[in-house]
């Protein structure tokens, strides 16, 4: 993949994981752990180090 492709898709899982913390921190009004909140905790978790995976990737590609 170009670097150009990378930067997009890992502004995009960021982006993503924003608005995943964003909805899971509004849906919790009498108790932090509801389905919902948990459901969007750990959706973001996975985005997240999906992210960071690919920020990983980009830098070995660039010692190569």
């Amino acid at each position: 993949m170009k670097q150009q492709t990378l930067n997009i898709w890992i502004l995009f899982y960021l982006v993503i994981t924003a608005g995943c913390i964003y909805f899971a921190v509004n849906a919790a009004h009498q108790s932090v752990w509801n389905p919902v909140t948990i459901f969007f905790s750990a959706f973001a978790a996975f985005i997240i180090r999906t992210a960071f995976t690919l920020m990983r990737y980009k830098s070995s590609m660039k010692h190569k």
